[in-house]
């Protein structure tokens, strides 16, 4: 069942001075994010993308068990600012068609959300808590989801080109008519999942 899942059989690297489950607890107990505050945010980071932003490549630090994203590009005068949504409770915003490609989702809550239609390549969600959320049609190309809680989570009709899914929990996933060449699944959970 599992040889549709690259290195699926193979053990995940150690995380075990990654604090995952602490950092999504501090991200859903946090103050939402408001509608107009992230539309600032999508706006700021168009000005990035626009201005040269794209093209870079994420490396990941730990700090006393907190994962961050430092994302390193060629140009450094880039305008507007790029999008980071670490840590960050999503509940309450609409994502479906959302525009962010190169953007920053570490351990950010959002559980249920609705990202079809996103764009998202070469984004990072590491250990961000996504339960149920729908990635339909979405671009995830070159994704690093990453010790991410991803049950339950739709990923029908995805192009999911090289992402990678280390150690993550996608017990129920949904991944029928997702295009998965080059996807990583090292340590991954991937019980009841759907292909």
């Amino acid at each position: 069942m599992y040889n549709n899942f690259y290195l699926s059989e193979q053990k995940g690297s150690d995380c075990s001075h990654i604090n995952s489950t602490e950092m999504q607890q501090f991200a859903q107990n946090s103050i939402p994010i408001s509608t107009e505050e992230f539309r600032n945010i999508v706006m700021e980071h168009h000005l990035f993308l626009a201005s040269g932003g794209m093209g870079g490549s994420w490396r990941m630090l730990s700090v006393t068990g907190t994962v961050i994203g430092v994302y390193a590009s060629r140009i450094s005068d880039t305008q507007g600012r790029q999008a980071h949504l670490d840590m960050k409770n999503l509940s309450l915003l609409g994502l479906q068609e959302v525009d962010l490609p190169f953007s920053s989702w570490v351990g950010a809550f959002a559980r249920y959300q609705d990202f079809s239609d996103a764009d998202l390549h070469s984004s990072i969600f590491c250990d961000a808590f996504l339960a149920n959320c729908i990635f339909a049609d979405a671009n995830l190309e070159k994704v690093d989801f990453s010790r991410a809680h991803l049950r339950k989570v739709s990923f029908m009709n995805a192009n999911l080109k090289n992402a990678d899914f280390e150690n993550c929990d996608l017990t129920g996933a949904d991944f029928r008519g997702a295009i998965l060449d080059g996807a990583i699944f090292k340590g991954a959970i991937l019980d009841g999942v759907w292909r």
